[in-house]
Parts: structure tokens; sequence; C-alpha cells
């Protein structure tokens, strides 16, 4: 677990990755969230997608599940964020803490990987909702002081509106408390300050960050950790043993201008490996 800088066991906040989207697995909270930032907008019956990921099951996490856990160690395809459905929209919600000036591409990843997700195969593209890709950040991302960035697509020469029905909203929690829309300013308060609960779906959402702060919890947190550790480790030590293998093999062989490639080639290197079947 974190330490704060008196070497002092930090609380897990609304803001902290996994604490979020633990939170947002209630759908209550999601559907309230998401009426906050599109007050107009019609969501209908929320639904939630499932995590596969130890630590949104309710069942026991052991040091002897190790090996039937399964890490995967592609950035792109582990998320830990709020994903919901309804007949009406889709909708992506990420809790951002760190300047990042990738947020517009990863908007357009999202978006992307939502509509594939809808669309199946022979299906005609009226079939696809709306989306929503949402970023809560504790900065101000865009840089022009305001609450909430709405963004979708037109024309720029001519001002006019192309209907894909693909919208990114940015928040700024940091921004003038005067700028903030009436619905939005317990929340914005809240995550500015933990402290400051100012209405009853701030309340709800505290209760859910306790929860996870509990002795139980914060025990499961640590062993999952202590298993990623291990499985990264023996990864680590299974990969340099393989590379270990093919540089003899390679050696015998005679092919020294392959092995010089191969360390200074990443592809070439798993071609090879596959080529000696390691």
């Amino acid at each position: 677990m974190k330490e704060n800088h008196r070497g002092e066991e930090r609380r897990n906040l609304f803001t902290d990755d996994l604490t979020f989207a633990l939170v947002m697995r209630d759908e209550a909270i999601c559907k309230g969230l998401l009426e906050r930032i599109l007050p107009e907008t019609e969501f209908g019956e929320i639904r939630l997608t499932t995590k596969e990921h130890p630590l949104f099951s309710d069942e026991p996490l052991t040091i002897e599940q190790q090996k039937s856990l399964k890490f995967d160690l592609d950035a792109h395809g582990v998320r830990f964020d709020a994903y919901a459905k309804s007949e009406q929209m889709w909708a992506e919600i990420e809790m951002q803490t760190y300047t990042d000036d990738q947020i517009g591409k990863r908007s357009r990843y999202y978006h992307a990987n939502m509509d594939m997700d809808y669309l199946e195969a022979g299906k005609p593209y009226r079939n696809l909702k709306p989306t929503y890709v949402i970023f809560i950040c504790t900065f101000d991302y865009v840089g022009a002081g305001e609450a909430v960035y709405f963004f979708q697509s037109f024309d720029v020469k001519n001002g006019l509106y192309f209907d894909d029905s693909r919208y990114t909203i940015v928040l700024n929690t940091s921004c003038a408390p005067s700028k903030v829309p009436e619905q939005l300013r317990p929340l914005f308060a809240y995550i500015n300050d933990p402290d400051r609960i100012e209405d009853e779906f701030v309340q709800a959402i505290e209760e859910r960050v306790q929860k996870f702060n509990s002795r139980e919890w914060r025990s499961k947190q640590m062993t999952l950790a202590h298993l990623m550790e291990n499985a990264e480790e023996r990864g680590r030590k299974e990969g340099e043993a393989r590379v270990k293998t093919l540089m003899e093999k390679l050696m015998e062989d005679n092919r020294i201008t392959d092995m010089k490639k191969a360390l200074k080639d990443d592809a070439f290197m798993e071609t090879l490996l596959k080529e000696y079947d390691l």
C-alpha cells in the first residue's frame, strides 16, 4: 500500500484508479454521475460491463490461487474504468489525475473499441448507439479555464455539425468554483477535498470508498500486488532463459549474423524463437 510523507498508510481515495473503478461498479452511482455530467441526456437502464479481474470478484483472493490468475500485460487491453451500456447509449468514464497529452487519441481508441464491441458482423451502421467518452480530470487538460469541455465532430470551415453520435467530455475539477455547473459542484468539491460531503450522492460515493479502505480490501489488494509481482518476475526469468537458449542454438548452427541482428531487432528475435520452437 502507498504511504504518505510521514510514513503512514495512505487512505485510498475516489480519485485513485482502482478505487474509482471499484466505486463505479455500483450502477446507481454510475448512472447518477452520468446524469450530473449530461443532465439533458436520457440514459435509460444502465448496465455495467463485467471486468475479468480478481479485485472485481467477491471470491477470496489467496496466494494459492496464483496459478489460476491470468494477467493481461497489454496496457491497451486493461482499463480500470467505468463502462456503462443502455438501450440509448454507451459510455466510458475515466478518472485522470496526471497530465496526459494523449487524452485525445485515447478518446479515439475508446470510441473505436465501443463501436467494435457493439456492432456485430453484418449488422447495419444505423444500429450504432451514441458513445460518450468522459475524462474526469483534476487539472485543466484544455487550458481554457472551463469546468466542462464537450467535443463532437463538425466541419471546421463551415461550422456544420457532423452527426456521427460520438461525444467526448473532459471535466476540469481544478477550475474556479464559480464556473462549475450547479449539479456538479458537490462532486467537484469532494474530488478536490475528500472531507467535503455536500449531498447524498457524494455521501454514497464516500461510503463505497470507505468499503474499499477496509482491512479486508487492503489485504486483497496487497495479495494481488504480490501475485502480480511474482508473475512478472517469473515471466522475466522465463524470457531470459529462452533468449539464452536461442543464442546457444544459433552459435551451434554458426548463425552469427542472425545472433547480432536478433539482439537489435525484437521482431526478428521473436521470429527466431518461433523457428526454434522456444
